[in-house]
């Protein structure tokens, strides 16, 4: 397992106060029958600090970029500064925030060196190099179920009233409760939109 490590910062400042962790990949057999060891996604992080982006949802609609990286429990984590200006920004904030720490990230990328790795009648796809170029904020749906967010900026004032996470506890719904929905009246009908 590798060491956890410092931060390793690429983007120092960032224009904004929305800026969220979340862990990317963890060494497990994900949904997709896929597992990337550690060093391999430590190996694809410098490509995806200087190029990649934070998409919503695997739209490859850019929401943000990656400010840091790290390796925390041989789990590797990013730090995200999230846009503001358009209103999708807006809304991916204000869904990222309603999640808190329930939220899930999943990595998109160009499986460049893989093979098959058995144990008995059990086999899964071992990815061995990755070309990364996108992270995608998907609620609560990652392919690796620990993608998980474990900060959102903005949840400093609920740590302040005392339960830090909106104290819902319903899979699949804002911590909050709420049901949140993109204004889509403009652009109905073309594809790609939430």
């Amino acid at each position: 397992m590798t060491e956890d490590s410092e931060w390793k910062v690429h983007r120092e400042d960032w224009y904004n106060d929305r800026i969220m962790e979340t862990f990317i990949s963890a060494p497990i057999i994900d949904k997709q029958n896929d597992l990337i060891p550690t060093k391999t996604m430590e190996e694809s992080m410098d490509f995806f600090m200087k190029y990649g982006v934070y998409s919503f949802k695997h739209e490859e609609q850019p929401i943000g970029l990656p400010l840091a990286w790290k390796t925390e429990d041989g789990k590797v984590k990013i730090k995200v500064g999230i846009h503001s200006g358009l209103e999708m920004h807006d809304f991916a904030w204000k869904e990222i925030k309603a999640f808190g720490t329930r939220g899930t990230s999943s990595i998109r990328g160009e499986a460049t060196a893989q093979k098959e790795v058995c144990d008995g009648d059990k086999c899964h796809n071992q990815i061995d190099e990755l070309g990364l170029w996108s992270v995608s904020w998907v609620e609560d749906h990652p392919a690796n179920p620990e993608a998980e967010v474990t900060q959102v900026a903005a949840m400093a004032k609920a740590v302040a009233k005392g339960c830090g996470c909106g104290c819902s506890g319903s899979k699949g719904k804002p911590e909050n409760g709420e049901t949140l929905k993109y204004n889509t009246d403009e652009s109905d009908g073309k594809e790609g939109n939430p």
